[in-house]
């Protein structure tokens, strides 16, 4: 079903609502925040990272800030309860994306009500204001299939280490240029539990990785491993790239010719 269609037999009738697949809720959620100018990135179906879209919106002052949206199709009676608001903020505080929402076919308990409206980055979306959003859509023009079409977008994490704070703000530079909605990981990678977490989390989760290696991030022998598994669990392909400062080729790539060399192949 054409999500235009879906729209319009939602306004119709609320309580299709309850009968929708999945994969259907998300698309409508993605399609009612990219009518509100978003860009949004659907997850793929068989991707299990902790949430189902990820956003960016721009405000008035053209400052972007990127959101994470878990979509839960739960019927009518089944509540969301403060350990679906915990997992949802446990994921947005690994990748240190600053907001999340929770939207749901149902409601929300008593606790996961509390947790929010303590909070200013976590937002709850239950049926009714799911309707009520439905309600205030304005289509795209005829000749558009829907909002998402042309407001979706891949999704690129960066990770690396602050001592390679310049190697790695010239990348993002490069890639902004080429209009790629990059993701930055501001703090250092590490050996041990937090590497694994980032890492595994960013492949589960993001479009493209890619991954600054140096002697500043990590021991690259050790860290080959745990991305190599890392990678064959999720059947993701992932791009590794070294700066070498350690190897004074910082006058390589800050001419251009070393960034040069990484887009081609992105």
């Amino acid at each position: 079903m054409e999500i235009k269609t879906l729209i319009n037999q939602l306004k119709d009738n609320p309580n299709l609502l309850y009968s929708l697949k999945p994969r259907e809720f998300e698309e409508l959620i993605a399609e009612i925040f990219a009518g509100l100018g978003w860009n949004v990135n659907l997850t793929k179906q068989s991707r299990e990272g902790g949430f189902d879209i990820f956003a960016i919106s721009t405000d008035k002052a053209d400052i972007k800030t990127a959101w994470i949206i878990e979509c839960k199709n739960y019927k009518k009676e089944h509540k969301v309860g403060v350990e679906q608001v915990r997992q949802l903020d446990y994921i947005k505080t690994t990748l240190n994306i600053p907001n999340a929402i929770l939207a749901t076919t149902s409601s929300f308990s008593t606790g996961a009500l509390q947790i929010a409206n303590s909070r200013y980055d976590i937002t709850l979306i239950d049926s009714s204001d799911i309707i009520q959003r439905v309600n205030r859509y304005v289509p795209p023009p005829p000749e558009k299939e829907s909002y998402i079409a042309n407001r979706n977008f891949y999704s690129f994490f960066i990770s690396y280490s602050h001592k390679d704070q310049e190697f790695s703000n010239l990348l993002y530079t490069e890639l902004k240029k080429r209009n790629v909605e990059v993701w930055y990981a501001p703090e250092d990678l590490h050996p041990g539990k937090k590497i694994n977490e980032e890492v595994t989390n960013a492949i589960k989760i993001f479009d493209k990785l890619l991954i600054v290696l140096s002697e500043n991030s990590i021991k690259v022998s050790g860290y080959k491993l745990k991305f190599e598994k890392a990678e064959r669990e999720n059947s993701k392909k992932a791009f590794e790239y070294f700066s070498q400062l350690a190897w004074c080729h910082f006058p390589q790539y800050k001419n251009g010719s070393y960034l040069m060399q990484i887009m081609g192949k992105i």
